[in-house]
């Protein structure tokens, strides 16, 4: 039976009927307990502290030891189905991705099943607060995540570092640098727009992903001189270039 049939039987009823059958799905299913609990008291901020702390659970269980993830997805589904701000389904995917990154920090590596469910969640999470435009609000816990994987193997750290700078893309955004034309190649590393020297480890790590007869052209403000110096130190062609104009 669909949607069109239930409407139609639905109208057949009284509205005595209608309260005696909505009173015993409230009772018998937890489901629709919680629905109409957030329908008549829609207090978003308590929702969302609930599913957070089943998230949590997820990963650290009162009782017990060992992750659950698809409790923790099931979680995040649930919460979607019942609010209406994507811009919270967006924070409570990046707190998944948070809580499984301290989970790995303090239990040590786990496995690629569980790094793929993050990552994906870690993009699920990014792209919906683009479309909500609200990226800015989660670019310093995005940016520490991407910082606290420095260590964990499987290609986390790699992917999510990929991911971040995709959706932070920083000073190259909507710049034409046609001085570059006559390059035989031209690779873009995208580095925080603010507060780069706060990335600072990670920048140089990943700088060290280019061949040293490349010459990496570094725009970035004070935190350029240090890049560049270090780069030259490690054997690097390296120069800090002020601003690119366009």
């Amino acid at each position: 039976m669909g949607i069109l049939e239930i409407k139609r039987e639905l109208r057949k009823l009284d509205k005595e009927k209608l309260i005696e059958i909505v009173a015993d799905l409230y009772k018998k299913n937890k489901s629709a307990k919680e629905f109409f609990d957030f329908y008549v008291n829609p207090n978003e901020r308590n929702l969302f502290e609930k599913y957070q702390d089943k998230v949590f659970e997820s990963f650290y269980p009162k009782r017990g030891f060992g992750y659950k993830l698809k409790e923790g997805k099931k979680a995040i589904t649930d919460f979607r189905k019942l609010t209406t701000s994507s811009d919270s389904v967006a924070d409570l995917m990046l707190f998944y991705v948070e809580t499984g990154v301290n989970f790995t920090i303090d239990f040590g590596d786990i496995d690629e099943n569980f790094y793929l469910s993050l990552e994906r969640t870690f993009v699920q999470a990014l792209t919906l607060a683009r479309k909500e435009n609200c990226l800015d609000k989660y670019d310093d816990r995005a940016s520490k995540v991407v910082r606290d994987t420095k260590n964990i193997g499987w290609g986390f750290h790699e992917y999510l570092t990929e991911v971040y700078y995709e959706f932070y893309p920083g000073i190259f955004d909507d710049i034409e640098n046609n001085i570059f034309e006559s390059a035989k190649s031209v690779q873009y590393y995208y580095a925080p727009s603010k507060d780069a020297f706060a990335s600072y480890d990670l920048l140089l790590e990943n700088a060290q992903n280019f061949d040293k007869n490349s010459l990496i052209i570094i725009v970035l403000g004070p935190t350029a001189t240090v890049l560049a110096f270090d780069l030259a130190q490690l054997g690097y062609q390296a120069i800090d270039f002020g601003h690119i104009a366009k």
